[in-house]
């Protein structure tokens, strides 16, 4: 019997800063009541999201802060990252834009690829369609597929508008040739500090809310 699960959509709360990472091999899981600490391995590692929201003026009566507030134990969410120096945009491909606008980043959802080559779930290598964008691709973007996230270890361009692409965590799917390449990717996962984020929903802060970082940990469906 197959298990359904709901995703749902993370809201569009405002965000200041984010961060796509990998810790490493272990999840932990909490203490036991004679004090051993219990930790789930995770083969290759698994990924994390950390999102700092915006303060928000007279956010006390937007619903959506309080909705997300009630969705923390366990739901789990597709998150479209927003842009930061992560992402390969258009505007980090054009030297001329970059130079115009430093600090400015727009990330736009139409920037994808394709795969060139079929690659096993669980492996860490993919070949990628490069013709379009050029050597524009470096180590610390990220890359995405369907719903997954995947930080670029490293990046070897080569003739014929191609590269081989290191990737973290392990691939969560099979890949096949065609498939598509999301360079502003969605995430999948499940936030962590839900009593953080509620201790700091207080509707006497002058009509404003300074929401803590929301920390996501990756969620394999």
């Amino acid at each position: 019997m197959s298990i359904t699960y709901t995703v749902l959509d993370f809201p569009n709360i405002g965000i200041k800063g984010q961060a796509f990472y990998c810790p490493g091999s272990y999840v932990e899981g909490g203490i036991t009541s004679g004090g051993a600490v219990v930790s789930t391995f995770e083969p290759g590692g698994y990924g994390m999201l950390d999102i700092a929201p915006a303060r928000r003026d007279e956010s006390v009566s937007d619903p959506e802060i309080s909705w997300l507030m009630s969705q923390t134990n366990g739901q789990i969410f597709r998150v479209a990252l927003t842009a930061t120096p992560q992402l390969l945009t258009e505007r980090t491909i054009n030297d001329r834009a970059v130079a115009q606008y430093p600090t400015t980043l727009f990330a736009k959802r139409s920037l994808r690829s394709t795969f060139t080559d079929d690659a096993l779930k669980g492996g860490r290598t993919v070949k990628i369609d490069t013709s379009e964008i050029g050597p524009s691709l470096k180590r610390g973007h990220l890359i995405g597929h369907d719903n997954s996230c995947y930080m670029v270890d490293s990046v070897s361009y080569e003739t014929g508008g191609e590269a081989t692409v290191i990737v973290s965590p392990p691939l969560r799917a099979d890949i096949e040739i065609g498939d598509t390449v999301r360079f502003t990717p969605f995430f999948t996962g499940q936030i962590i500090n839900g009593s953080e984020i509620r201790a700091s929903y207080d509707s006497a802060n002058n009509g404003a809310i300074d929401l803590p970082t929301i920390r996501m940990r990756e969620v394999i469906l």
